[in-house]
């Protein structure tokens, strides 16, 4: 899971930021805060990280065992900290936009860093597309490195974003009264907001770097909709793509129609979101977005040349129930190009917590 960075220009942004529940705080680019007052704030609620040189005394965080740090290289957003029990700093190396190559990474690797964030000095979604940031975060687990999101992050792109599997998820504006101008200081609102959309739980920050066990899919007949659950669909997405088993099939694209629909819980159903029944107001915490589908197929179907449609339906699946409140799913993938109608598969897969 995901850890929840703050970068604030305020002590004023660090209290509500730690209050509403961040990971960890950060002095953004160009602020100058004091250290003690900062680790005072803190109180040991969350990891302090700090620009490279300031000195540190880092305070525990929430009860994990680790806590962030972040040092410069090629980069116009360096930090610098440690995590506790370590002889020496552990850090995260920023590139702004352009991936970091193999070479890099191995390199990073080699050379003990903790992880790398990729930044953005607009929006991250707009300058990277999401294929290329799930390659970057599975080239950074691949070798034991944590991955980082920053860059003009908004509550709409968290359930996106979680779904690649970072670490570590930045924000900054998004934090602010209509995610508006530094003048305004944080928003408790929008703090708390971001904070129920990444789940608080153990994450590969922690000690080990492990991860929550992930749903597990499994063969069952195909049910009507779960009770109590909302259902949001995407139909009929066509993309052209490199698949197939046979000779002929490789080294050309062919069409492929997606068909996706999750059953997800819904709270006003289930009678247990209190906050939304007294004021009958909805926002990100209340639905979960149809690009989560959508995304999901997308970076599958950019994947290099795939043989088999129930390969693609069975990773869609896997990607969709990473989102703790998809119960379960109907996955539909046809090959549209083998002939006067359409070939394919249709697959429906359940959380293993999820009742019939």
């Amino acid at each position: 899971m995901a850890s929840f960075l703050a970068f604030v220009e305020t002590m004023a942004e660090a209290r509500r930021a730690v209050e509403g529940g961040a990971d960890a705080v950060s002095p953004s680019a160009g602020a100058v805060l004091d250290e003690a007052e900062l680790l005072a704030i803190i109180g040991g609620r969350a990891a302090l990280c700090r620009w490279a040189g300031a000195p540190h005394d880092p305070a525990g965080t929430r009860g994990h065992e680790a806590s962030v740090l972040l040092q410069p290289s090629r980069s116009a957003f360096p930090f610098e900290g440690r995590v506790p029990g370590r002889d020496s700093p552990a850090t995260i190396v920023v590139f702004s936009e352009a991936r970091p190559s193999a070479a890099d990474l191995d390199g990073l690797a080699a050379s003990g860093h903790l992880g790398v964030m990729l930044d953005a000095p607009g929006r991250l979604l707009d300058a990277v597309s999401l294929p290329d940031l799930a390659a970057f975060c599975e080239d950074c687990h691949g070798r034991g490195l944590l991955c980082g999101f920053s860059g003009g992050l908004e509550p709409p792109d968290v359930p996106r974003l979680l779904a690649l599997g970072p670490d570590l998820l930045a924000f900054q504006r998004a934090l602010r009264p209509g995610r508006g101008s530094e003048a305004a200081g944080f928003d408790p609102h929008a703090v708390r907001l971001v904070r129920d959309l990444i789940p608080l739980a153990p994450h590969r920050l922690l000690a080990g770097r492990s991860l929550q066990p992930m749903p597990q899919a499994g063969p069952v007949a195909h049910p009507p909709q779960l009770e109590g659950t909302t259902r949001i669909f995407v139909r009929d997405l066509v993309v052209e793509m490199a698949i197939g088993a046979y000779a002929s099939e490789h080294g050309r694209t062919q069409r492929v129609r997606f068909s996706v629909e999750a059953d997800l819980d819904d709270p006003r159903v289930r009678a247990q979101d209190t906050r939304q029944q007294a004021s009958g107001d909805q926002d990100m915490r209340d639905v979960v977005s149809y690009d989560l589908l959508s995304d999901a197929i997308r970076q599958v179907a950019a994947r290099a040349h795939v043989e088999f449609v129930e390969t693609l339906a069975e990773a869609i699946a896997e990607r969709v129930l990473v989102h703790r409140r998809i119960r379960a799913l109907t996955v539909t993938v046809e090959k549209l190009d083998l002939g006067p109608g359409s070939v394919g598969v249709e697959i429906w897969r359940k959380r293993v917590d999820t009742p019939r």
